[in-house]
């Protein structure tokens, strides 16, 4: 199979690593994956139909798209069923998703930053739209939100945003709008005072990925996070939690204010 897909089991095992997904999760796209190249060689020699090959390969992506796909035994019979396997239809496009905040702002003027948004796309072929990078900068220089919280979209194919806290938001605020089952992106501005009674702030980001939620998402957001950083100038501190424990606002004051002090 080609890179795009050899970067997606390695983005598989990179969840795995940060205990994102469990052991048999990546066995399972593990073995797709190999299952992909016998049927590869298969049609390198002529034994299958490229168009075969082709959907079986949809079949490995589907895996990291839409689920873990099943094991299935290696070798020539799996060949022969994959190749015998008729074709499937496409799968429904999904419908649009409702923001969780239905006062998400749109057309957020360009606010500039230092890194242009680039047309590229993660390993995992997800964009960022240019509101939420713009949305980030209007925070950061205007200040005009408290905190913000960024989603992959339902078609898995752009960062959008999700909810936004006003001035006077707290913490507290930040964490009730994280849900319970699916992941997210999020970044507050933290306001702190020093031991010497200096008022400062910092631009924090959050990793969130909840235990419940599926397997699909915390793929998807782990193998997109940092190409969506990349756009985003000025953060401080990166936080990871899968459970609000994790992150309460006395840990995070004490690690903004240690960061100071370094």
């Amino acid at each position: 199979m080609a890179d795009a897909t050899l970067q997606s089991l390695l983005s598989t095992k990179a969840a795995l690593d940060l205990g994102l997904i469990s052991q048999a999760d990546f066995d399972a796209v593990k073995n797709a994956f190999l299952r992909a190249q016998q049927i590869k060689a298969a049609l390198d020699v002529g034994l299958i139909k490229p168009e075969d090959y082709e959907e079986t390969k949809r079949e490995f992506l589907g895996a990291l798209a839409g689920g873990i796909a099943p094991a299935s035994t290696a070798g020539s019979k799996g060949a022969a069923a994959a190749a015998a396997k008729p074709p499937q239809p496409p799968p429904k496009p999904p419908m649009h998703r409702v923001p969780s905040n239905p006062d998400v702002p749109t057309n957020i003027p360009k606010m500039g930053g230092i890194k242009q948004l680039s047309q590229g796309t993660s390993m995992s072929g997800i964009a960022v739209t240019e509101d939420a990078v713009n949305l980030f900068y209007l925070m950061r220089l205007k200040a005009t939100y408290k905190w913000a919280l960024w989603q992959v979209d339902d078609s898995g194919q752009s960062v959008v945003i999700a909810a936004v806290g006003d001035k006077q938001s707290g913490w507290a605020d930040f964490l009730a709008a994280l849900p319970d089952a699916d992941c997210r992106y999020g970044v507050f501005d933290f306001d702190f005072t020093t031991a010497d009674g200096q008022k400062l702030h910092k631009m924090i980001f959050l990793n969130w990925a909840p235990d419940s939620a599926r397997v699909k998402s915390k793929m998807m957001y782990a193998s997109t996070k940092d190409f969506f950083k990349s756009h985003l100038d000025g953060l401080s501190l990166e936080f990871q939690a899968s459970d609000l424990d994790e992150i309460s606002e006395q840990e995070v004051g004490d690690a903004v204010r240690a960061l100071k002090r370094g």
